[in-house]
């Protein structure tokens, strides 16, 4: 006979003698109680820990589970939902666990209604996260209560992808009614469903359709499990997107990067639909993050959708970021940095230009060259520091025979639009938005033609007229999402 069995048959032996209750909860505490807190931390894993830092519990008439679960996986917060007439439990749980009062959260319900008991577990959950705990991090232990409790704990856990957990046994002594002691270990299921819940689901499509990638990407990380491919190909498919919309290319490609890899672990029926997607996203990434032209490009194509969709604010403001960064890699490549401008550190250049009417001439000295600049643009301020877009663009244009002055007009039109909006809160007309977009779509060809040559140069415009990553495309990835969010799949 085991040490455990002799002392279960001495309890057993105990209980004949009529012992009153504080003596039999004195005996076992001392006896019992150490074998059931050794049971469970047997196979106690930090899986187990980490998605049990909150906890909610039903609370019954058996102190000793709860107890128990309090007592080994020493939770952040916990909170008890008990009826009016299980309260008197509670003081039990706490002197048999030795739990902080200070960690928990009394919460009480009528003892017969769904809706009220419902509405209780909720609250409970959000308390939660209002204290900063995640989804991943909560579970449900539906181990006491009537037996409505248990149940509204399971739909709540299922509803919003919680963790369970409770306290089971190996043996079950009959005869005085109660788990033979050391037989206990703990039933754990992280998370009920693997896919995410319908609602954060629903919305996060919603969000994703108005290009609100960021909002999304935050309500899916909460519910995405880490083991589940599906789960991370669709969360880091709208990270990469988030990424991309923030002009962040260089993490964008990455994580698309990862997603590919992903891949490799799905059944590719599953994914035949995405794929080509994918991998158009994941080329156009990774040669944009070192091209600034075509990031110049990314940014504009993404100015006329939204002029199409009547959002002329922000087209324009988007439209103007485009025409900066163009100019900012004009300048850097021709040697001077706007911010700072240097223009003796101009390189040595032959230009010609009719916008001097003298198209043969030539110019080797720096400062001819800024001379000249002031005369022709004369009523352009040239400060010295900080060069604003039409001196920029001005000084650029000395290197571009192909810009006329009929782009002058344009040019200071813009900085005019866009001014008038950040300053005034002016909303622009039609057709000066529709000018400045043909000047800025004008200047990107000539910059296009003047940095590429052939296939490479034809591919760029190509993407000036649709971007790879379109509406089209995550039209498609919506709609793959939803098929695919239905799949539970696992890593082993």
């Amino acid at each position: 006979m085991s040490n455990s069995e002799e002392i279960w048959e001495n309890y057993r032996d105990f209980l004949k003698t009529n012992p009153n209750k504080e003596k039999k909860m004195k005996y076992e505490s001392e006896n019992l109680w150490p074998l059931t807190k050794e049971s469970l931390k047997k196979k106690l894993s930090g899986d187990i820990l980490a998605r049990s830092r909150a906890i909610i519990i039903s609370v019954g008439f058996s102190p000793e589970p709860i107890a128990a679960t309090l007592s080994v996986l020493k939770p952040d917060y916990a909170v008890l939902i008990h009826t009016k007439e299980s309260e008197k439990v509670i003081d039990q749980i706490m002197d048999l666990s030795n739990f902080p009062i200070s960690k928990i959260k009394k919460m009480i319900s009528k003892k017969d209604s769904p809706i009220s008991l419902y509405d209780t577990y909720h609250q409970a959950l959000f308390l939660l996260i209002e204290r900063g705990f995640n989804i991943n991090q909560i579970a449900i232990d539906p181990t006491g209560g009537t037996k409505i409790m248990p149940f509204i704990g399971g739909i709540l856990a299922q509803n919003f992808n919680l963790n369970l957990i409770y306290v089971s046994n190996n043996q079950y002594d009959d005869q005085i009614r109660r788990p033979v002691a050391g037989t206990e270990y703990f039933v754990y299921q992280p998370k009920l469903v693997e896919t995410f819940p319908e609602g954060v689901f629903n919305t996060s499509i919603e969000l994703i359709k108005t290009k609100h990638f960021a909002s999304a990407f935050s309500l899916l990380k909460n519910y995405c499990e880490k083991y589940n491919p599906i789960h991370q190909i669709i969360l880091k498919t709208v990270d990469g997107l988030s990424k991309w919309d923030s002009y962040d290319y260089k993490q964008a490609s990455e994580q698309f990067h990862q997603v590919s890899t992903l891949t490799s672990n799905i059944d590719i029926t599953k994914i035949k639909d995405f794929i080509p997607i994918l991998n158009n996203w994941e080329k156009f990434l990774e040669k944009q993050k070192s091209e600034e032209l075509l990031q110049v490009v990314d940014i504009f194509g993404r100015a006329q959708r939204l002029f199409q969709k009547a959002n002329i604010i922000e087209s324009i403001i988007t439209a103007y970021m485009a025409l900066e960064k163009l100019g900012e890699k004009i300048a850097k490549d021709i040697g001077f940095s706007s911010r700072e401008p240097d223009f003796t550190q101009l390189k040595p250049t032959q230009i010609g230009n009719s916008l001097f009417g003298e198209q043969i001439q030539v110019y080797n000295n720096k400062e001819k060259i800024l001379s000249k600049c002031r005369q022709i643009f004369k009523d352009f301020e040239f400060k010295g520091k900080n060069l604003g877009l039409s001196d920029k663009m001005c000084v650029i244009s000395c290197y571009f025979p192909e810009i006329g002055k009929e782009y002058l007009g344009p040019l200071r039109s813009a900085v005019k639009l866009r001014n008038d909006i950040v300053h005034k809160l002016k909303t622009p007309s039609l057709q000066d938005s529709e000018k400045l977009f043909q000047c800025i779509k004008d200047l990107i060809i000539i910059a296009i033609d003047k940095y590429y040559k052939g296939e490479e140069c034809n591919f760029i415009k190509t993407i000036l007229l649709k971007n790879p990553i379109s509406d089209e495309s995550i039209n498609i990835f919506i709609d793959w999402s939803k098929r695919m969010n239905l799949f539970v799949q696992k890593i082993i």
